[in-house]
């Protein structure tokens, strides 16, 4: 089930863009960054970052950023995403090829978190 959510790294990255969840389902403990329930993170008082599901992140990069994202395969069947935006001078982002699914959706989110901090920055 972990695999459903983003990383620790990704997700205090997307914090520090300011997402926020006001009911997390789960949660990263800030400092060691293992995967929680969010009830017993406060229940025991431990800090936390919230741990969106990997399509609540790509529903919030659409949102917020206007970046809109997919997944798709290449005819030697590896996989590939292309994220289109205004923020860019061709329109669109496309990536190299991946081996597997789990591997592009983590590059992809990983260059959402970038293109994001980019645009934060240019504001």
């Amino acid at each position: 089930m972990e695999n459903l959510f983003v990383t620790f790294n990704q997700a205090n990255c997307m914090k520090n863009l300011g997402y926020f969840c006001n009911e997390p389902f789960k949660v990263y403990n800030e400092k060691d960054g293992f995967l929680l329930d969010e009830k017993f993170c406060i229940y025991a008082n431990i800090e936390y970052i919230p741990a969106p599901l990997k399509q609540r992140a790509f529903e919030w990069f659409r949102h917020k950023y206007n970046l809109l994202c997919f997944i798709d395969f290449s005819h030697e069947g590896k996989y590939y995403y292309i994220i289109r935006t205004i923020h860019c001078k061709d329109g669109y982002i496309k990536s190299e090829e991946f081996i597997t699914y789990k591997k592009a959706e983590n590059n992809l989110i990983d260059k959402l978190i970038y293109v994001a901090q980019r645009i934060e920055k240019n504001n």
